[in-house]
C-alpha cells in the first residue's frame, strides 16, 4: 500500500513484529519486576516510537 511518499508493505510488518516482540518481553519485566506503572510505561513508549519515525522521515526527506 502506498500513500504518497508512504509506503507500507511487508517488510514494514516484519520490522514491527520484531518491534513487538522485543518491546513486549521488556514492557512486562519493567512493569511487573520494578512495578512500573504500566499507562505511563507504554505511553512513553509510544511516543519516544513516534519521535523515532517521525526523525527518520525527517532525514529521509532532507537527504533526497
Amino acid at each position: 500500500m502506498k500513500i504518497r511518499s508512504f509506503e507500507f508493505n511487508l517488510r514494514e510488518l516484519a520490522g514491527s513484529m520484531g518491534d513487538s516482540g522485543t518491546l513486549f518481553p521488556l514492557a512486562i519485566g519493567y512493569i511487573v519486576v520494578c512495578g512500573l506503572n504500566p499507562a505511563g510505561f507504554l505511553m512513553i513508549m509510544g511516543l519516544a516510537n513516534i519521535l523515532t519515525g517521525i526523525m527518520n522521515w525527517i532525514a529521509k526527506v532532507t537527504t533526497n
